[in-house]
This record gives structure tokens, sequence and C-alpha cells, in this order.
């Protein structure tokens, strides 16, 4: 085979569309990978379209954990693409030796970032899974293949109405019905790949495509081992059949992680009733436990608490007698997004009491990270001085919300939500004003990753978020006057 400007010396990957060789660009005199259509398809007008489409997707998308392209052609009856050459395996080659939790960890947070910037300008991936998940020599995982990228706000339809495409052990619930897809499907799929990482196997399985479809539609989410229960909480999360109630973005996601991976414990509010764990121990914020142990009281309990939460709305609503009750931040898509330094160690490695990436330094820190745990509040004291029952069971279902990390998401289920029902009902509630101020603490660190990442517009939107929960808050304040 023969590439004008190109020396091909072996071959390296080979799949159903291409093949992959390692050449040497001589102009440059750079190794790359160069990858090459199939013959047999090239009278295949689809393929060769795709191919291209995906050269000039990943060009136009320049991001650390993004595969980069250098270059797109076609000579006589071969379409190539060549692109950096990472010679350090995939996510599929390392699950094969052994992967640590916090180096799973660090791809997910790698990948999400990636997710995050590809999502922001206007693409979903589709086929997120594990051999398209590849690693620099610095541990860096980087996501490759935009095949079957498709643009969010494009009219085009690649394929039939009701038919699906992608990986089916790694396919969204809305990709196997051949439903319309957005970024929280590549989270989804993501999700089965953290899964996997931690476990050795797909959450989901059949003994053939259809029948994995199906599961991803129908079944629940399977338990962690006990050793690993405290990612549950986010795999669950990811993996939620409803989209609506995923991770609005990767965005979100990477600041949950974020925020869990503080070396000090996150705020916690003054327990209202023995929840019958010591929470202060995880690592990721995980739900309220039910010491009875069904799941159907469990699912009873989190309908009863919708409901009443909708009463007492309506309640403060008709009593105010004015229609402005606020009903929290919306979320509003990439607002949330933010991306993080990357860490020294190789492949994700690290200390396993840290989970995620931490400030360069000690000294480094903002002294405001130091007072942004909460005071404590007695909340049955606070109720009773607003004298109204109410109130307990907002700020009740308000620390429950805190404390599974739902800051802000999903809408009329979240602290932020809940906190400023409590606060338009009983405006100097301590309680409620004190967690609006953790929640600002939690925007402005997500704000100033950001920054250090040079993401300045997401850092602006997070800052805004920020100062919508708190408008004294002098850090935010201060990041805005600088940013």
């Amino acid at each position: 085979m023969q590439v004008p400007g190109y020396s091909i010396k072996k071959e390296i990957g080979r799949g159903g569309m291409a093949t992959v060789y390692l050449a040497v660009q001589e102009s440059l005199d750079r190794e790359v990978a160069l990858k090459v259509m199939s013959v047999s398809l090239v009278s295949d007008e689809t393929f060769c379209k795709r191919f291209v489409k995906e050269g000039r997707i990943a060009a136009r998308l320049t991001h650390p954990n993004l595969l980069t392209v250098y270059d797109i052609g076609q000579y006589e009856d071969t379409y190539y693409m060549a692109s950096e050459y990472l010679s350090a395996g995939s996510v599929r080659q390392r699950m094969a030796q052994g992967l640590t939790p916090t180096q799973t960890l660090k791809i997910i947070k790698d990948i999400a970032s990636g997710l995050q910037f590809a999502h922001e300008n206007g693409f979903v991936h589709r086929d997120v899974k594990p051999g398209n998940l590849l690693f620099r020599r610095d541990g860096t995982c980087v996501l490759a293949d935009f095949g079957i990228a498709k643009g969010l706000h494009s009219n085009t339809i690649a394929t039939k109405i009701g038919t699906s495409i992608g990986t089916p052990h790694y396919m969204s619930p809305e990709q196997a019905r051949g439903d319309k897809v957005d970024g929280r499907t590549d989270i989804y799929s993501l999700g089965i790949c953290w899964f996997e990482m931690l476990t050795g196997r797909v959450p989901f399985d059949g003994d053939n495509p259809f029948s994995v479809a199906m599961a991803q539609i129908n079944d629940p989410v399977p338990e962690l081992p006990a050793d690993l229960a405290r990612f549950q909480p986010v795999i669950n999360r990811m993996l939620e059949k409803n989209r609506q109630l995923r991770f609005a973005d990767a965005g979100e996601l990477l600041a949950l992680l974020e925020q869990s991976a503080k070396k000090r414990p996150a705020p916690k509010p003054e327990p209202v009733t023995d929840r019958g764990d010591n929470q202060s121990t995880r690592v990721l914020p995980s739900a309220p436990r039910n010491k009875a142990g069904s799941r159907w009281t469990q699912i009873s309990m989190a309908l009863l608490g919708v409901v009443l939460v909708a009463v007492v709305g309506y309640f403060a609503y008709t009593q105010l007698g004015n229609g402005e009750l606020e009903q929290g931040m919306p979320v509003v898509d990439s607002e949330q997004a933010q991306t993080l330094p990357p860490q020294n160690d190789a492949a994700g490695g690290g200390s396993d009491t840290a989970l995620a990436d931490q400030t360069p330094t000690e000294a480094s820190q903002s002294p405001a990270d130091t007072t942004t745990d909460s005071q404590p509040v007695d909340v049955a004291e606070s109720a009773a001085v607003a004298g109204d029952s109410e109130v307990r069971a907002l700020l009740q279902q308000g620390d429950a919300y805190f404390q599974n990390a739902q800051y802000a998401y999903p809408p009329g289920q979240n602290a932020t939500d809940m906190y400023r029902e409590v606060l338009a009902i009983d405006p100097n509630n301590a309680h409620a004003q004190q967690r609006m101020r953790d929640l600002a603490a939690i925007w402005a660190d997500a704000a100033e990753s950001s920054l250090r990442d040079g993401k300045a517009s997401l850092a602006g939107r997070l800052i805004k978020r920020g100062l919508e929960a708190d408008p004294d808050n002098a850090r935010l304040q201060e990041l805005q006057k600088n940013l």
C-alpha cells in the first residue's frame, strides 16, 4: 500500500471499517497512526462519508483528552486519516492487567473532561467503550474514534427512525430504542465502562444484541461488591434509564468528583434522624440508607418526599399570594461544566485515600477552602423558631439531597430547590442560609478548577451559579472580578 507522504512501518490494529498502521509522516519525521479505510468499502458512499466525517469532527476538537488528528485525505482508492500515535495501549488492554479503583477514577475524569468539550462544541460521540479509550505515555486517557459521532444540533438522520447505532453493551436505553440522543448518552456509556473497569464485567449482558438492548432498557443496575460500594451512587446516576435523572452534563459529574475528593470532609448537616451509617467515612457521597433495607420502602419514602415538597411548595405559593416563588436554579446545558488538572501518576495511579486530583501544593489552597465547613445548626430548633413543621420536612429532604450530591439537579429534587423553598417560607432560617453558603463554596471550588484549566467561560457560568446561591460570597466576588 502506498500513501504519498507517509512511510508505513507495520500494522497495529484492524477493525470492520479500517486498518491502522504505524507510519512516519515524512514531512515532519514523526510517527503517526495511519487509519486506512478498507478497500472493500470504497464503493459504499455511506462508509466513505462517515470516514471523512470522523476525521473532520476529530480535527475540530482539540483537547488534551481527545485524540489529535493531523491529516485526512484520499489517494486513488485509499481513504486515510493520520492521528497521533498512542503507544501505551487502551483501557481494554489495561483491564486485562487489572486497574485499581483510583486508576479507574482518573480515567473517568479524563474522559468526562473530553466529552464535556465535545458536547460543548456540538458533538455526541455515541460509541464510548474501553477499546476507544487510549493512553498517552504520561498516563493521560484519551477518547478516540468519532466514526459514528453526531452533531447535537444537526438535522441529518444517519440511520432510519427506530434503528440504533453503537455497541450494544455500551448503548444507552435511548440508543437501544433508536431515539434521538444527546450528551447524556455518552455519560451513560461512560458509566458502563466504569462499572466494567471496577468489576471486570459489564452490568447488562445477554445472549444476543437484542437481549442486551432489552437489558439496557429494563434491568436495574447491579450492586457493586461491598468494597466498591462508595462508587454505587455515582454509577447509579450515570446509568439512570431516564436521562432526565442522569447528570445534566459531564461537567456536573466532574464537579461532584472534585467536591468528593477534598481532603477535608464535605460540609455535613447536624443529623436530624439516625441514618444508621457513618457517612463521614465515605469518599464519594451516597444516599441515606433505609435501615429496613426494603427497596419498596425506599421508593415509597422517596415518592412521599416528592409529594410533600409539592404540597409545601403550593402552600407557600398560595400564602405568599403571588407567582414569584423561586423554584431553584435551572440546569442549563454545560452551565456546570468544569475540567480538572491532570494527575502526575501514570494511568491514574496514586494514593487510594485521595480518589481524585489534589491541588498542586498544600500552600496553594485558598484560605477560603478551610472555612466552608458548616457551623452546626439544629434543624429542629430552626423549624421551631419558624413555627412551621413543613420547614422541618423541607430541611430534612434538602439535607438528604445535599449528602447525595444532588446540589442543583434534577429539577425539584435537589438541595438548592429545597433550601430555596425553606427561605421562601422562612427568610431567616439559619440552617438553609448556611447550606446556601455551602453550595456557593462548592461552585467556587469548581470555578477555580475550571480557571486553572483555562476554561474562563465555564468558570464564569459556575461563578454566576454560586452567586445566585450566596451573593455575598467573597471568593466568588473576587473570582468574578478577576475573570
